[in-house]
């Protein structure tokens, strides 16, 4: 049995640090090395790989050694393994004490997002009173509460399988947000793909997936009855977008009348959904009782199916189900011989039943006739399923001869008959109805005045289902207006764009409002390395920001040249100015879009314009 790292081992990890190698302490670090080994194959059957240094000795000159003071085994998820190996690891370490955190590995180390990982995952373990097992489920607790943290930095440390992930995780997230908020509003500086990005969400709430082709997705969404985006612009309005009068000729006269816009013609859509999935639900739902009433009353014709079909059934069921289809052949028999006599063969029938329940049965073409008791039918019930029709003791006067044909009839009047009442028991063949998602993208949200275009609106957006009366009556519908809880909206808005609509606290407290923000990943992600453009794209990326932030003591500040009233976040251009899939392209994004844009920074009095210089020097 293998003892459990100890503060023994600690101690000696610390004190021959400092001390000569030798042997006897090469063997005793050796054999700390396989007690952290064991650990990592306790953990590794959780499906965790592992990789683990077994050499307690490193580099201290040429031809010189000494031992480690920090022993550690890296530990990988299973399906970030091969992505992460040799780069990002969940480390268990032992040097002061057990430790559990998230570090880069080689040129990954000392980078932020690995320092920033193993500082907020850092974790002690006790050694005292503890055992493999033990921390081995401390482990996988550990791992389980920080992966959406070692996805999230693998990912800033542009780890591809960690990039994907983390695009998967935020989309959840903010559709998770989205759904139980019903409006959001993606925010952030020009170019980081916010209506992209809405879109995505759109998509995806609608169809499950996200197409990685652009084009099938824009097919999508425009021939789907579940989407529409709009654009806003200052001079937009609430007649405009929700309900207004309009002024129409009719007969060389004018005529004025109330007309639903874009919104309420939209959420007409849903509502109607809506009322089309209420109606749904109720007529599943009544099928589904029906289907469970009609099992709960024909429970021994479907244990008489389930005896049959498995060959086997428990004692008292047996009991059960001979007593009930003996009644049901009684009276099958009294319904049969009324009037006459019930063929049960070619040259056999039953010509009565008596009070006693014995039966006659007579040969068709002559008077011979024989008696058997009902009990003798009923004692046979179970040969009868099981078709085991040997020849058995009978009372009264009757010959197997005549008995069989009896039990066959029998046994075929309980296969009918159980047949016929499972096959009128239909389950309901229809999928209990989806309720589907609409979905509006509101483009550049706050260029116009969002209180006004909105009006009444405000109060249903958070109070889905409630009616508030518009300002215009409808003939037919009156004033009411109701926002159903299907309908969902995503609106944009460019961050750095202060010359457009306020948006009050009011409408504020019913949007949730979320950072889309520039990212070097997605360059390194989208732009091909081919011919170094990759390179110069993720320079320009760079030259570019170092207007908007600057590096003081290792931490992110804004720059000299960005004015006070601003934050980087609001305003530092976007990765999507940097796309490109050629160096021409790239310059004439330089000289077109990214260079006028920064002008216009300066003359607005977003950059300084000391930044003037710095602009013009822009080059690849």
């Amino acid at each position: 049995m293998i003892e459990f790292i100890n503060r023994g081992d600690i101690d000696k990890i610390r004190n021959y640090s400092k001390l000569e190698i030798n042997p006897t302490r090469y063997l005793e670090l050796k054999i700390i090395y396989e007690k952290l080994e064991f650990l990592c194959d306790k953990i590794s059957n959780h499906g965790f790989k592992f990789h683990i240094r077994k050499d307690p000795r490193k580099q201290a000159g040429r031809g010189k050694f000494k031992f480690q003071e920090y022993h550690w085994a890296q530990i990988y998820f299973p399906d970030l393994y091969e992505s992460c190996k040799n780069k990002f690891a969940m480390i268990i370490g032992i040097g002061d004490g057990l430790q559990f955190h998230i570090m880069g590995i080689k040129k990954y180390k000392d980078l932020k997002p690995s320092i920033e990982a193993s500082n907020e995952s850092w974790t002690e373990i006790p050694c005292d009173n503890s055992n493999f097992e033990l921390v081995t489920k401390d482990f996988i607790s550990f791992a389980n509460k920080y992966r959406r943290l070692f996805i999230k930095k693998g990912a800033e440390l542009g780890i591809d399988h960690c990039i994907y992930l983390n695009k998967l995780h935020n989309m959840d997230d903010i559709i998770n947000l989205l759904e139980f908020k019903k409006q959001i509003i993606l925010q952030g500086p020009p170019g980081t793909g916010k209506t992209y990005t809405a879109k995505d969400i759109a998509e995806k709430l609608i169809f499950g997936d996200i197409s990685s082709n652009k084009e099938i997705q824009k097919t999508n969404l425009e021939s789907s009855e579940q989407f529409n985006l709009i654009q806003f612009h200052p001079s937009y309005s609430y007649e405009d977008f929700v309900r207004g009068i309009v002024a129409n000729s009719e007969d060389g006269k004018l005529k004025y009348e109330t007309k639903n816009n874009f919104f309420i013609e939209f959420t007409q859509k849903s509502l109607d959904h809506l009322n089309t999935f209420i109606d749904g639900e109720k007529e599943y739902f009544k099928k589904e009782e029906t289907y469970k009433n009609e099992l709960e009353s024909n429970q021994l014709f479907i244990k008489t199916k389930s005896w049959i079909d498995k060959r086997d059934c428990d004692a008292n069921t047996k009991i059960q189900l001979s007593e009930f289809w003996i009644k049901r052949f009684v009276s099958h028999i009294l319904n049969n011989t009324k009037n006459g006599s019930l063929k049960i063969s070619n040259n056999i029938e039953i010509k009565e039943i008596y009070k006693d329940y014995s039966i006659t049965l007579k040969y068709i073409n002559n008077d011979k006739h024989e008696g058997v008791s009902i009990k003798n039918l009923k004692d046979c019930t179970e040969n009868c399923i099981l078709g085991k029709f040997q020849e058995a003791d009978i009372e009264g006067h009757v010959t197997w001869n005549l008995f069989e044909t009896l039990l066959e009839y029998y046994f075929d009047f309980i296969n009918k008959e159980t047949k016929n009442v499972i096959s009128s028991i239909i389950k309901p063949s229809n999928e209990r109805p989806v309720l589907k998602k609409y979905i509006i993208i509101v483009d550049e949200i706050n260029r116009a005045n969002l209180s006004s275009v909105l009006g009444e609106l405000i109060y249903a957006l958070e109070y889905r289902g409630s009616t508030v009366e518009s300002m215009y009556e409808l003939e037919g519908q009156g004033r009411t207006i109701i926002i159903p809880p299907n309908l969902y909206i995503i609106g944009t808005m460019n961050t750095a764009d202060r010359s457009v609509g306020h948006i009050d606290y009011a409408i504020r407290r019913r949007f949730a409002f979320i950072d889309i923000l520039p990212s070097e990943h997605v360059i390194e992600e989208v732009v091909s390395e081919k011919d170094g453009l990759r390179t110069k794209a993720k320079s320009l990326y760079e030259k570019v920001g170092e207007l908007f932030h600057e590096k003081i003591n290792k931490k992110d500040n804004a720059s000299t040249y960005l004015a006070s009233d601003f934050s980087p976040k609001e305003v530092k251009l976007g990765h999507s100015y940097f796309l490109a899939e050629s160096e021409d392209q790239l310059k004439m994004k330089l000289e077109y879009e990214i260079k006028p844009i920064l002008f216009e920074y300066v003359k607005d009095g977003i950059l300084l314009e000391s930044a003037v210089t710095k602009i013009n020097e822009l080059t690849l």
